[in-house]
This record gives C-alpha cells, sequence and structure tokens, in this order.
C-alpha cells in the first residue's frame, strides 16, 4: 500500500495498531469507561445481498483501491496535479509561485456568525502562515488552547479552513457548515475537538487531517459528496455520529473523473464510543494500516464498501451492519480482537453453531474461528448474521 506524503511526525497513541498482545488490554479499559451495553457480544449483519470476505494472506491492493487513494489525494489537493488543478479555485488567495496559499485571514471567534466566501481562514494557537493568524484571543504561546462557543461558521463555497497546530482547538456547542468547492484541513499536530457542535460539509472537495486529531463529543459529523483523507492521525467519537453519503453531486470544472466521495484512513486510527457511523452510497471506506475500535457502537454501510488492509478491528458490544449490497472485507493480516471470534451464524432460517454445519455456506467462516485470521466469504448474503464472542 502506497503511503501519502507527510511529515511522518509521531503522533498516534492507540495501541490497536500495535502488537496483538497488546490489543486487549486497551480493549477492556476502553469497555470499562464506556455506558453500559444492552448486549454482551458483537455481531455483524448482512442484508440485501451483502458480502463479508477474509484475506489474511492477501496484502497488494487491486486497481480500486488505488483509484481510491488517487481520488482522495486529488481531491485534498496533496498531490501535484490536485494541487495545480485547485489553484483554479483559490486565485483569490494564492502566493506569486501561483499555486500555494498565502495572506491567510484570522476572523473567526465566539458567539458569532460568520460567513465566508473566496477566503482563506487559518486557526492557529500562536500564529503563522505569514500573517497574524491567531484565533480567538489566544497568543501567549503556541500551546495556548482556542476555545470557540456557539460559533456559526458557513463557508460558502471557493474557501479553505485550515487548523494548523501544534494547537489544542475547541468548538463548544457551535456549527460549521462548508458548501461546495471548499477544503478543511487540520495539520501538524492540531487537535480539534467538537463538544455538542455539528459539522456539515456537501459537495466537494475534502477533509484532510495529517499529523492530528478529531474528536467528537455528542455532536454530528455528515459528509455529502466529500473525499475525506487521513494520514498519521486519530479520529474519536463519543457518543456522536458520523455520516458520509453521496447524494450524486458531479465533480466540479476541471475533476471530472479525478474525484470521488471515497474515504482513505492511512495509519490512521478511528475509534467510536456510544456512537453510530453510516456509510451511504460511498464507493469505498479504505483503512491501511491503521485500526478501527467500536465500542457500544454501530457501523452500517448502505450501499457502500469498506476495507481493511493491515489494520486490525476491536470489536466491543458493537454492531456493523450491511444494506443493500454492500461489503466489508478484512485483508492482510486485519484481524478481528476483542470480540472477534465465531460464536454462531444464522443464514436464512437455518443455524449453523459451534459443531454444526446448519447451511452455512462452503466458505463461510468456521464456528470457533477468529475473524481475519484464515480466509472465508459471504458473497450476496440476502439475510445472514454472524455472532461474535471474545
Amino acid at each position: 500500500m502506497r503511503a501519502p506524503t507527510g511529515e511522518g511526525r509521531p503522533l498516534r497513541h492507540t495501541a490497536l495498531s500495535l502488537a496483538a498482545s497488546a490489543v486487549p488490554g486497551l480493549l477492556l479499559l476502553l469497555l470499562a469507561a464506556a455506558p453500559p451495553a444492552h448486549v454482551s457480544a458483537s455481531d455483524v449483519r448482512l442484508r440485501g445481498g451483502s458480502s463479508l470476505v477474509s484475506q489474511a494472506a492477501t496484502c497488494a491492493p487491486g486497481l480500486a483501491e488505488a483509484a481510491a487513494q488517487a481520488a482522495a489525494l486529488f481531491a485534498a489537493a496533496l498531490n501535484g496535479t490536485g494541487e495545480s488543478e485547485r489553484a483554479e479555485y483559490v486565485q483569490a488567495y494564492l502566493c506569486p509561485d501561483g499555486i500555494s496559499l498565502c495572506d491567510p485571514l484570522s476572523v473567526l471567534e465566539g458567539f458569532a456568525t460568520i460567513e465566508a466566501n473566496n477566503s482563506h481562514l487559518l486557526v492557529s494557537a500562536g500564529g503563522g502562515g505569514g500573517s497574524n493568524a491567531t484565533t480567538g484571543g489566544n497568543t501567549s504561546s503556541p500551546s495556548a488552547p482556542v476555545t470557540l462557543q456557539a460559533m456559526d461558521l458557513t463557508l460558502v463555497q471557493n474557501n479553505t479552513l485550515h487548523f494548523m497546530g501544534p494547537a489544542n482547538v475547541s468548538l463548544d456547542r457551535s456549527t460549521v457548515s462548508l458548501g461546495s468547492n471548499n477544503w478543511l484541513y487540520l495539520t501538524n499536530g492540531t487537535n480539534l475537538a467538537l463538544t455538542g457542535s455539528r459539522l456539515n460539509f456537501s459537495s466537494y472537495f475534502a477533509l484532510a487531517a495529517q499529523d492530528s486529531s478529531l474528536s467528537l463529543s455528542e455532536s454530528i459529523a455528515e459528509f455529502s459528496d466529500v473525499a475525506v483523507f487521513a494520514n498519521n492521525s486519530v479520529i474519536s467519537l463519543s457518543n456522536s455520529t458520523w455520516y458520509a453519503h453521496s447524494a450524486g453531486a458531479p465533480a466540479p470544472a476541471l475533476y471530472e473523473g479525478k474525484v470521488a466521495p471515497v474515504t482513505w484512513l492511512h495509519n490512521t486510527d478511528l475509534a467510536a464510543t456510544g456512537s453510530l457511523l453510516v456509510f451511504t452510497n460511498v464507493p469505498l471506506v479504505l483503512l491501511t494500516e491503521g485500526s478501527l475500535l467500536l465500542v457500544n457502537s454501530s457501523l452500517q454501510l448502505v450501499n457502500s464498501s469498506m476495507e481493511l488492509w493491515g489494520s486490525p478491528l476491536g470489536l466491543l458490544n458493537s454492531r456493523i451492519q450491511l444494506d443493500e449490497a454492500s461489503s466489508f472485507g478484512l485483508f492482510c493480516n486485519s484481524t478481528v480482537v476483542g470480540e472477534g471470534v465465531v460464536a454462531a451464524a444464522s443464514y436464512g432460517n437455518t443455524t449453523a453453531t459451534t459443531g454444526g454445519g446448519g447451511g452455512a455456506p462452503p466458505t463461510a467462516p468456521a464456528p470457533g474461528s477468529q475473524l481475519g485470521v484464515s480466509d472465508s466469504a459471504l458473497a450476496g448474503q440476502e439475510y445472514a448474521d454472524i455472532f461474535l464472542t471474545p
């Protein structure tokens, strides 16, 4: 799997990406801190012709994965051609070189309603970026936190909102809405925390997080026809909702056939506690060399595909629901830990339990096996449930 260009600064501390022997301890700690669950195990449900596949030894992604990576990087302007095309949309704040960004504005403040158009907004606790880019009046040091309360920020079109660290930025009871043709960046050790807030982003281009963290607490993040990319970062949800979907919006001029509403998380940990993650009509959600952790949470794919490559999946009292011909793939030793052992399975009106076949397809995960360790496949299932235990 080709790694994107980035600073490579050590950031991630989530232990799911460490050796498998270290993972169960973290899961138990997270379970102890989580709210009480209504079920005692995890499960995977397949409906409407959905599929589940595990290929532990397959570590060479194909054309679909390469296309998703290219689309994400292009939309986020993180490769040469993507940066060149973005310059056509951000001419109002280009540097003399005609391609990079200059003259950022610092206009964000709490208890305010702000609307921006054709602007470059920089949020940084210590300033930088070639101008006075401090926000919220916190200028004492690069580590001084930035807190924005009850802010309503609307980015209409052709804006870049850049949270540049190192900085701790909190949005409390705030709303950030990005319309068409906008970019949202988190870089260089930014820790962006949303509490009781809402992030809406629709109709291109991209959210990109590099060497940073994004956390949601009792918040909602919605992405409609937007590419999401993260590298060497952490995304965490607590009692929150992450909803990514495609409404079929056409790609902007110069981007036709080059971008798609995909999600690529590389070397990134995605963790959810008491939360809901939904992907609808998303061509591919790709996790590479990172991890996915669900504690008392639900992950739902609707006519969408998700693939984990070299990325362990941790489950505790959680559910993965696949609807409308969705697919979920575990590749390259992406083992399911926590609750990952097949205790029982049902297919239509028949049941397969430990010690019996009971109508299971011949390639189905075997009872007593750990998902992701050995090859298995459930293709085009109208109705199938896989029940998992530790």
